[in-house]
């Protein structure tokens, strides 16, 4: 999941807080792991993924059990805004 207008446009707090707030990630932290896995696919009908089994585990434990707060959604849904970076109405960061 990636915080995109398709993501957030329609969205409701409930759905921002979980399983937006758990699972997903901002763009450039997706394209980072994305990139060189795709880079390095050669051939038809390969897959990369972002949200592997081993990732969804460890943030449902971080939030679930450790308490993590998510670092893009606050606890009323809000989307949480970096000092500096621009927005669109719905929440999105804007990338450039």
């Amino acid at each position: 999941m990636v915080f995109t207008d398709l993501l957030l446009n329609d969205s409701t707090p409930k759905l921002r807080k979980f399983p937006f707030g758990v699972l997903a990630a901002q763009p450039p932290e997706v394209a980072q792991d994305l990139v060189p896995k795709i880079l390095a696919t050669s051939g038809n009908g390969q897959k990369v993924e972002f949200l592997t089994t081993d990732r969804i585990l460890t943030k449902f434990f971080e939030r679930f059990v450790q308490g993590k707060k998510s670092e893009y959604i606050d606890d009323n849904g809000n989307v949480i805004k970096v000092p500096g970076a621009q927005y669109l109405d719905n929440g999105v960061r804007v990338q450039y």
